[in-house]
């Protein structure tokens, strides 16, 4: 039937922004993408884009009817999904949203291993470190990852949300720091000494401190100030300042294992430290997860169990 299709067109107009962008997602002409709108106002007899020379939006009918669409869309997706999961071999695709450390590390080397035993599977990842809402930007689960110290656990999201991976943070600098500087014996030596800042903070990052660093002594939590000389809110250039020699950073074990194993990296003030870095797995409703959604959760899972022990 055309006239689900151009509603399904519709949707996908307003949720790429344009009708220019939708055409470049659909691979059509714009022309194409014109003539089936304008097809489908004529049909309803309403004005669905009020469009004008420098920009456009809804009406009250195309607010109305992109709604319906929505129900049409997400229909249509889970009775192709549940058709798909009756074979034998699982198959289809799975979009994935991570933070993106997190996806070059450990999310992409997974899926690496998971595409190679389930080649009917695609696998669409999406890495950005802003609290995206997945669901409303077409993902089946986000992965992500947040920092805690002591008894703290992750808030309520609004979705499922399963631990994977628990591993500690490290305040380590490079050798060539160390031996130009020395090392902190103390907490409060840090603010004599060059500070690398990560200040990125979510909506879930429980300690929004930005120039201090949580410390664990005789039994209690505590703020030390820090000399902040460096701050970013992507953990890759923070992870590099280090390595250079740039000053001390505080870096999940899951980045810099390999380097403190071979010792271009040093773990300072280890025994006051109290921080870890979770990560979870975050999808909607635990009884509408397809089989292969199901599958892509349990396995990566494991490996993180795996992971965690090495």
């Amino acid at each position: 039937m055309k006239q689900i299709q151009n509603i399904i067109l519709f949707k996908q107009i307003v949720d790429a922004g344009s009708l220019s962008k939708a055409a470049d997602q659909l691979e059509i002409s714009v022309s194409q993408v014109s003539k089936r709108l304008v097809k489908l106002e004529k049909e309803l007899g309403v004005c669905l884009i009020q469009r004008t020379t420098r920009n456009s939006a809804m009406t009250p009918a195309g607010e109305l009817l992109y709604q319906k669409a929505q129900i049409i869309d997400m229909q249509a997706h889970e009775a192709w999904d549940q058709v798909l999961e009756l074979r034998d071999e699982p198959c289809g695709q799975i979009k994935v949203a991570a933070h993106v450390s997190i996806g070059l590390r450990l999310v992409s080397k997974f899926i690496a291993e998971f595409i190679k035993r389930y080649p009917q599977i695609e696998v669409e990842l999406y890495l950005d470190d802003n609290e995206i809402e997945f669901i409303e930007a077409g993902c089946d689960l986000a992965i992500r990852g947040y920092v805690f110290h002591g008894e703290q656990s992750l808030p309520d999201s609004g979705y499922h949300a399963k631990k994977i991976l628990s591993l500690p943070v490290k305040y380590c600098a490079s050798t060539k720091y160390i031996e130009q500087f020395g090392a902190p014996k103390f907490p409060n030596e840090l603010i004599h000494h060059h500070c690398l800042n990560y200040s990125f903070h979510s909506s879930f990052t429980p300690n929004n401190t930005s120039r201090s660093w949580v410390f664990l002594v005789n039994s209690h939590i505590k703020l030390f100030p820090i000399k902040q000389v460096f701050s970013t809110n992507n953990p890759e250039a923070l992870y590099s300042m280090v390595q250079s020699g740039a000053g001390i950073g505080a870096i999940p074990y899951l980045a810099i294992e390999s380097q403190l194993t071979n010792g271009t990296l040093i773990e300072v003030l280890k025994e006051y430290n109290c921080e870890r870095s979770d990560t979870f797995i975050f999808y909607a409703n635990s009884k509408l997860v397809s089989k292969k959604i199901r599958l892509f959760i349990d396995e990566l899972s494991q490996y993180c169990v795996k992971r965690s022990k090495l």
